[in-house]
């Protein structure tokens, strides 16, 4: 003899709203908290890559006997709308001895720019954008921008001896300074940086040349 059947049982609204609410309250905390993780990523992703330009750079001077610098345009610079997006967001090496760029502008990922304030050294400035108003020959050098056949401007450097040091650095560590941020779409190209961020530091030793990552948080 077969059983009875159990009756149906549905969800009540009751029940509905309840489930709703849960979601609704996971999705609050869950979303910011995967935006900081991509945000993160991103950061560690633009350090490693200009990390890496900065040690091409300096290897290329020793090997090829040359003075070679990596171009860092700031706000301060002839811009049209091709080359607006490079401020503060791009990089790219030049060699002195033909005058040539030996690379084409590379890009730091969407939403990171290159802070010229940021400042994490009580000792003394290492953001190699403090020192670029002193004088024209330390860390501004005259290139043709943004490409070979160009007028020259002055750019914001870090140049490699062929010794690998870091030309008008003396025994001082330099530093470039990586953050989440954005450019504004009118107005001068100055970074827009986001608050109480992680910012990464690419350090380069002013005798050694050498450079490494470093992270500091708010």
């Amino acid at each position: 003899m077969r059983p009875p059947s159990s009756p149906l049982h549905g969800f009540t609204l009751v029940e509905l709203m309840v489930v709703v609410g849960i979601i609704g309250l996971v999705t609050l905390f869950a979303v910011p908290a995967f935006r900081g993780i991509a945000e993160g990523g991103r950061l560690r992703s633009a350090a490693f890559q200009l990390n890496t330009a900065v040690s091409l750079a300096r290897q290329t001077a020793i090997t090829t006997r040359q003075q070679v610098s990596v171009l860092l345009p700031d706000a301060d610079l002839s811009f049209n709308d091709d080359t607006r997006g490079l401020a503060h967001s791009s990089y790219a090496l030049y060699g002195h001895r033909d005058g040539e760029y030996l690379t084409g502008w590379e890009r730091l990922p969407q939403g990171v720019v290159i802070d010229p304030e940021a400042e994490f050294h009580s000792g003394g400035n290492r953001n190699v954008f403090s020192f670029s108003g002193q004088s024209t020959n330390n860390h501004l050098e005259d290139v043709p921008f943004p490409n070979e056949n160009s007028g020259t401007q002055t750019l914001v450097t870090l140049t490699f001896r062929p010794d690998g040091a870091l030309k008008d650095a003396g025994f001082s560590p330099r530093a470039v300074y990586l953050a989440a941020g954005s450019i504004p779409f009118t107005g001068p190209p100055v970074p827009e940086i986001e608050g109480n961020a992680t910012v990464y530091g690419i350090e380069i030793g002013g005798v050694t040349g050498q450079s490494s990552i470093r992270e500091y948080n708010p």
